[in-house]
């Protein structure tokens, strides 16, 4: 059994999640047959953060941008009457423990404790797809994250990574920037 279907079994929500992010997409752009071409905002909205209560990663991050008061393309052109940075940290914790490599690096970004902060930035660097200057951006914060608990010889490594990941971009000064940190380490 796939593990959406285990999903739509332990969750009712999870099941009609694709449902309310297909109504959401109608709503927004006046596609029903009702709306004649008018965007309904308000059902777009209410199936919007439907389909993100069920789990759906696309909906999940269209409402936290919506919260965070960012244009998002779930339902283009729609702002919340305040922002809620709350429920935006809440859904970003959300899509980090889903595996979204960009939420594990905003989620590494604010932890204290530099063995999270580790462990969320590996999780990232696991999370395909991760390439290009992402890559070794992300690679760089982990050899910090690695100096800071003392694990120096995972810190050359992964600044070794980084900068061969970076002289691949073309990016040769930070190339020897990295490749300093990875002595040092």
């Amino acid at each position: 059994m796939s593990e959406r279907m285990a999903d739509a079994y332990a969750s009712p929500e999870a099941l009609f999640a694709p449902v309310h992010l297909a109504l959401a997409r109608s709503n927004a752009c006046g596609g029903l047959p009702d709306l004649d071409g008018t965007p309904d905002e308000a059902a777009a909205i209410f199936h919007a953060f439907h389909a993100a209560r069920g789990g759906e990663p696309l909906a999940v991050q269209a409402v936290r941008d919506l919260c965070r008061g960012v244009i998002q393309d779930l339902v283009p052109g729609v702002r919340l009457a305040a922002e809620l940075p709350a429920v935006a940290a809440a859904l970003t914790a959300v899509l980090a423990r889903g595996g979204d490599p960009a939420a594990c690096v905003e989620l590494a970004e604010t932890c204290t404790d530099a063995g999270q902060k580790l462990a969320w930035l590996e999780k990232a660097l696991a999370a395909p797809p991760v390439a290009g200057c992402m890559r070794h951006d992300l690679l760089a914060k982990i050899g910090h994250a690695r100096l800071a608990v003392g694990q120096r010889a995972a810190a050359a490594e992964a600044f070794t990574e980084a900068s061969e990941e970076a002289a691949g971009a073309g990016k040769a000064k930070l190339s020897m920037a990295l490749a300093a940190l990875a002595e040092q380490a």
